[in-house]
C-alpha cells in the first residue's frame, strides 16, 4: 500500500484520481514490481484510517533513517535550517481546510504546512501541519526547537535561511536569542532603504550585491554573531 502511494508521489501525482493511470500502465507495474496498482477507494479508506500517532510514527522512522544514512552527522560542525511554508489547495471537505492566504486560488480553503530542510544535502528534517488560515510565523519559534532537537548538540553553528513570509520582529528576537545566525528575505521598505544608505558592498561569487536587480524589490537581512 504504501510503496503504491511513494511512486505516486515520486511521479507528481496531486490527486488520488491522477492514480489511474498508474493502474492502467502493466509496463510501469512490471518495471515497479507490482501485481496490480491499487483502485482510488481502496487509497481513500487506507489514507482515512489514519491518526495522528501513526504520522508520528512515520516521522520517527524517517528522523531515524536520516540518521543512519547521514552518520548522525559525524564530522559536521555547522548545518544550515532552509525554512518554508507552502499553501495547498484542498479539494472536496477535507478535514481542517480553511480560507486563508492562497495567491493562485483566492477564497478556496486550503492547508498552510511549515517545512525545514537540510540545506547541504536538501534532506527533509521536520515538518507541522497547518490550516490555510494560519500566518507564516505561526508556531514557527516551537517548530524550530523541534528541528534542534533533531540535531546533534555536537553541531554548534545554526544557519537559518527563510522568505519574506517569516520576517517577523518576535521570530527574529528569538533567533538571535538561540545565537542562530540567519538571512531573511526582507521587503525594501522605505526604512530600510535609509539603513541602506552608505554601506560598503562586495562580490559574492562574482556578482556584485549592490548591482543586484533583485535589491529593488527585496534585501537580505543577515545577522553574523562571528566573522
Amino acid at each position: 500500500m504504501l510503496i503504491c502511494l511513494l511512486y505516486a508521489l515520486i511521479l507528481d501525482m496531486k490527486k488520488q484520481s491522477d492514480t489511474l493511470m498508474l493502474r492502467l500502465d502493466k509496463v510501469f507495474q512490471k518495471i515497479a514490481g507490482l501485481d496490480d496498482y491499487l483502485v482510488q477507494s481502496t487509497i481513500s479508506r487506507f489514507l482515512k484510517s489514519f491518526r495522528v500517532e501513526a504520522a508520528k510514527g512515520i516521522a520517527h522512522v524517517n528522523q531515524k533513517i536520516l540518521t543512519e544514512a547521514r552518520r548522525n552527522f559525524e564530522g559536521w560542525s555547522k548545518i544550515t535550517l532552509d525554512l518554508d511554508s507552502h499553501v495547498r489547495t484542498a479539494y472536496g471537505h477535507q478535514q481542517r481546510a480553511s480560507v486563508g492566504y492562497n495567491p493562485k486560488k483566492p477564497g478556496r480553503p486550503s492547508f498552510h504546512p511549515l517545512f525545514c530542510f537540510i540545506g547541504e544535502t536538501r534532506d527533509f528534517l521536520h515538518g507541522i501541519f497547518r490550516t490555510g488560515k494560519a500566518h507564516s510565523c505561526r508556531g514557527v519559534k516551537r517548530f524550530i526547537d523541534e528541528c534542534l532537537k533533531k540535531i546533534p548538540d555536537r553541531i554548534k553553528e545554526i544557519y537559518l535561511r527563510a522568505d519574506s513570509g517569516f520576517y517577523d520582529g518576535d521570530f527574529l528576537n528569538y533567533l538571535e536569542m538561540k545565537k542562530i545566525m540567519y538571512a531573511i528575505v526582507v521587503k525594501l521598505y522605505p526604512w530600510i532603504q535609509i539603513e541602506l544608505v552608505g554601506l560598503k558592498y562586495r562580490d559574492i561569487r562574482g556578482i556584485s550585491v549592490y548591482e543586484n536587480k533583485q535589491l529593488d524589490r527585496n534585501f537580505c537581512l543577515t545577522r553574523v554573531y562571528a566573522l
